[in-house]
C-alpha cells in the first residue's frame, strides 16, 4: 500500500511538474494566435494563416538552409514560430534577416529576436528592400511562410524575381504551403529555370503543410521587370 500510494504520488508530482512546464508554451502559442487574428483582421489577404506553424514544420524548413556562408532571409516573420524554429537549428541570430510587412507583428518580432535584424517592408520588392537596409551580403537561403496561392500572378512573379536576384549561386528557396500542388504555376517556373520539388508533407501541424524547395537557374535572374510583368499577365 506504501509503495502503490508513493507511486501515484509520484504520478501527481509528474503530472504537475509537466502542466507548469507547458503553461509557458500555451500561453505564447496563444498570444501568437492573437496577434495573427488581429494582423487578419487588419490585412486579411496578407496573413496565410491564422494558427501559427508548429515546430515540426520550423525544423523540416530549416534543414533545407544550405551549408556554408551567407544570409538566410525569412519572409513573412508572423509572430516568429519559423523564426525560433531557424535559430534553434543553429542558424545564427546575426545571421537571420526577417522580412514582415505588417508594423505590429515586426515590432513584435524585434522585441522577441533583439539580435536578429527584422525589415518591416514589401517582400515582393526584396532587392530594394534589403539595399535601402545596407544589406549587401549574399543570401544563401530565403525561408517563406508567404500565401503565395493569394497572391495576384504579377505580386508571385515579382517576388520569384526579386528571390532569385538575392540568391547567391546554389542558394535556395524554402516555402510551405497549405495546398495540394506547387505554390508556383509550372509557366512561371519555366520561364525562370527554376527547378521545384516537394521535399516533405508534415501532418503534425496544424492544418497540415508541403514543403516545397525551389533551386533558381539564370534565366530569372536576368529578365527585366518589363518581361516579368508580360509573363504574369499573360
Amino acid at each position: 500500500m506504501r509503495r502503490r500510494h508513493f507511486h501515484n504520488g509520484g504520478l501527481e508530482l509528474a503530472r504537475g511538474s509537466a502542466d507548469r512546464d507547458r503553461e509557458p508554451k500555451v500561453r505564447a502559442r496563444l498570444a501568437d494566435g492573437g496577434m495573427l487574428w488581429a494582423a487578419w483582421l487588419r490585412a486579411p489577404r496578407q496573413v496565410g494563416a491564422l494558427i501559427p506553424s508548429g515546430m515540426r514544420l520550423a525544423s523540416v524548413m530549416a534543414a533545407e538552409v544550405p551549408d556554408g556562408e551567407g544570409l538566410v532571409v525569412e519572409l513573412g516573420g508572423g509572430t516568429g514560430s519559423i523564426t525560433a524554429g531557424l535559430l534553434g537549428a543553429g542558424i545564427l541570430a546575426d545571421e537571420l534577416v526577417v522580412v514582415e510587412r505588417d508594423p505590429l507583428l515586426a515590432r513584435w518580432l524585434r522585441r522577441r529576436f533583439p539580435d536578429s535584424r527584422v525589415l518591416c517592408g514589401d517582400a515582393c520588392r526584396l532587392p530594394q528592400l534589403l539595399a535601402s537596409h545596407g544589406i549587401g551580403q549574399a543570401v544563401k537561403a530565403v525561408v517563406s511562410s508567404l500565401p503565395l496561392l493569394s497572391m495576384s500572378p504579377m505580386n508571385r512573379s515579382r517576388l520569384m524575381q526579386g528571390v532569385c536576384t538575392v540568391l547567391r549561386q546554389q542558394g535556395a528557396m524554402v516555402q510551405y504551403t497549405y495546398g495540394i500542388r506547387c505554390p508556383v504555376p509550372a509557366r512561371t517556373l519555366m520561364r525562370g529555370d527554376v527547378r521545384a520539388r516537394r521535399i516533405a508533407r508534415v501532418w503534425r501541424n496544424v492544418p497540415p503543410a508541403s514543403v516545397w524547395r525551389f533551386e533558381p537557374g539564370r534565366l530569372l535572374n536576368s529578365l527585366p521587370e518589363t518581361l516579368i510583368e508580360a509573363a504574369a499577365k499573360s
